[in-house]
């Protein structure tokens, strides 16, 4: 009943492009459903162009998507649910004291097609990670000249 009177009621977001501001985290809904969710942040959505926040949340085999992404990684939704209840809530700021205003949450689920399920999202370009060298990837200049006892003692320690 809340379902389907919940997908009546919301509205239909054709294209978002938002970057991710936290990694996707696994959760359990009251009801027993398993769906992941994290937050994203998507600028000039409004006229004013203002950045907005919305939580963004995967069902189904739109799970499989979210658990490849990443904090950093910005991408495009192309058709999602908008609850509108949820665009008029507010929440305080526990580091300013501030009211501010809630956001709203899309809801990401596969979309039926004559080729099957399309999962509505794409990523546009991965969060670039940090490549870490290991000892073994080190490569030191090599000196000509000849090395001494107390230079290779000096080093090794």
């Amino acid at each position: 009943m809340d379902q389907k009177k919940q997908t009546m009621n919301a509205l239909v977001m054709k294209s978002v492009k938002c970057n991710l501001t936290k990694d996707p985290v696994k959760a359990v809904s009251k009801d027993g459903r398993e769906y992941w969710w994290t937050n994203g942040a998507a600028n000039g959505v409004n006229k004013k162009g203002q950045t907005w926040f919305p939580r963004i949340m995967f069902f189904r085999e739109a799970m499989a998507v979210a658990s490849t992404l990443k904090q950093g990684d910005f991408i495009h939704i192309t058709h999602a649910l908008l609850s509108p209840g949820e665009l008029n809530g507010v929440y305080e700021d526990k580091a300013s004291g501030e009211f501010k205003p809630q956001s709203s949450a899309l809801l990401i689920t596969p979309q039926e097609s004559p080729e099957g399920l399309l999962i509505p999202v794409r990523v546009i370009k991965r969060r670039e990670t940090e490549k870490k060298t290991t000892p073994e990837q080190v490569k030191l200049p090599l000196k000509e000249q000849e090395l001494n006892e107390a230079d290779v003692i000096a080093t090794i320690g």
